[in-house]
């Protein structure tokens, strides 16, 4: 399994790298949040996360799930 976290400050050369390296017996997990991207000279369609999410929304077999109440533990 390949995890990509943090995918909305993730350009879109630096995700097609690791997406590029998985096969059919691979797994691919991208987490991120849209609103909070930390690249200022990244732009919305630039974001891979973004991207990933408009390519594959409809291919079969790739899921997504979008939190809308998101809890952070204490530190």
């Amino acid at each position: 399994a390949i995890i990509l976290d943090e995918c909305q400050s993730c350009d879109l050369r630096t995700a097609r790298s690791c997406l590029t390296r998985i096969n059919d017996n691979c797994k691919l997990i991208v987490c991120g949040d849209i609103l909070q991207q930390t690249m200022t000279n990244l732009g919305k369609e630039d974001s891979a996360l973004f991207a990933s999410i408009e390519w594959l929304k409809e291919v079969d077999g790739v899921g997504h799930i979008s939190l809308k109440n998101i809890q952070r533990g204490k530190s």
